[in-house]
C-alpha cells in the first residue's frame, strides 16, 4: 500500500477556471542539523518519539488507516506530499506543519517551501505561533489574515491557532468577502455546525473554534462565513487528526485534511457548477 492516501473532491464553482488545489495538515516536523545544540536534538529526538505512538493510536481511534509503510518519519511524509502538490495550482497548509518553532524546523520548512512552485497558503496551528515565524514566511502564516487573489477566486488564510478571533480580523475578512469573489478560507480548528455535531460535538473543546464559552467574535466569524450571501464555498481545516467533510447551511463544503503525519492530502478540483463530490485513491 502506498504511504500517501488522496482523497479526491470535485467543486462545482460558476464563474472560476478549472484549477486543482491541494491541502494538508499536521505533519508535525520535528528535525534538526547535526551540529544543533545538544538540547535542540535532544527536543527533536522526544518528539519524533511521542508521535511514533501517538499517530497510530489516532489513527486507531478514528478507523484511520496506518500501514508500515506509513511509518516513516514525519519529514518524509511531508516531502512526498510536497511532492503530490506540484501537481496542482496550488497548495493549502493548515497548521501544525511544524510540531514546534525551532531554528531546526524553521529552516527546513523554509527552504522547502520556498522552492514550492505553485501557489500556497500557510495557516499555523496550536504547535506554532505567528510571532515566532519571520517576516514573509512563505505562504502568508506570519499574518493574521493573509489572502492570495487567484484572479477569479481568493484564497484567505485565517490564524485561529488560539482558538481567538479579534475584531480586527473580523474587520479584514469583511473586507476582502465584500469585493463577492468565490473563496476557499483556510484555517486550523474546525467549528460545530448542526451538521457536524454527531461528529466533531464529540471532541474536547480543544479541538473547536465555537466552543462553549467562546468570544463573540468567533461567533461572528463563522457567522460571515456561512452566510447566505458569502462568497465562502469551501472552508479547509486542520487540527482533528481524522478526515472528515460535511456541507455547513446547506451550501459550504467543510474539509479537514489532518492526518498528515500519516501520509493523507486533500485534492479538490475546482470546476464551474453547483455540487461537490468525493472519494479517496
Amino acid at each position: 500500500m502506498e504511504s500517501t492516501i488522496l482523497h479526491r473532491f470535485s467543486i462545482d464553482v460558476p464563474g472560476v477556471a478549472p484549477r486543482t488545489i491541494y491541502h494538508f495538515s499536521d505533519t508535525h516536523i520535528a528535525v534538526c542539523g547535526t551540529d544543533a545544540p545538544l538540547q535542540e536534538r535532544e527536543r527533536a529526538q522526544k518528539a519524533n518519539a511521542a508521535w511514533e505512538r501517538v499517530r497510530a493510536d489516532f489513527a486507531r481511534v478514528y478507523d484511520e488507516p496506518c500501514t508500515p509503510e506509513q511509518i516513516i518519519p514525519p519529514q518524509e511524509h511531508f516531502t512526498r506530499l510536497l511532492r503530490t502538490s506540484c501537481g496542482g495550482d496550488a497548495l493549502v497548509l493548515t497548521g501544525d506543519i511544524a510540531d514546534y518553532v525551532s531554528s531546526g524546523n524553521l529552516r527546513f520548512l523554509c527552504e522547502k517551501l520556498a522552492d514550492f512552485p505553485k501557489r500556497l497558503v500557510t495557516v499555523c496551528g496550536n504547535h506554532e505561533k505567528r510571532e515566532l515565524l519571520p517576516e514573509g514566511f512563505p505562504g502568508g502564516a506570519a499574518e493574521a489574515v493573509s489572502c492570495t487573489d487567484l484572479g477569479d477566486m481568493l484564497l484567505i488564510g485565517v490564524d485561529d491557532s488560539a482558538l481567538e478571533i479579534t475584531p480586527e480580523m473580523n474587520a479584514k475578512l469583511k473586507y476582502l468577502l465584500a469585493a463577492g469573489k468565490p473563496t476557499m478560507l483556510a484555517l486550523h480548528a474546525p467549528f460545530i455546525t448542526p451538521e457536524s455535531e454527531p461528529v466533531l460535538g464529540k471532541l474536547d473543546s480543544y479541538y473547536i473554534l465555537n466552543r462553549a464559552g467562546c468570544s463573540a467574535e468567533n461567533i461572528r466569524f463563522i457567522e460571515m462565513l456561512l452566510a447566505p450571501e458569502s462568497p465562502v464555498f469551501a472552508v479547509l481545516a486542520g487540527h482533528t487528526h481524522f478526515h472528515y467533510e460535511f456541507t455547513a447551511g446547506g451550501h459550504t463544503k467543510v474539509f479537514i485534511a489532518s492526518q498528515g503525519i500519516l501520509g493523507n492530502i486533500n485534492r479538490y478540483d475546482i470546476n464551474g457548477g453547483s455540487e461537490a463530490k468525493g472519494g479517496n485513491e
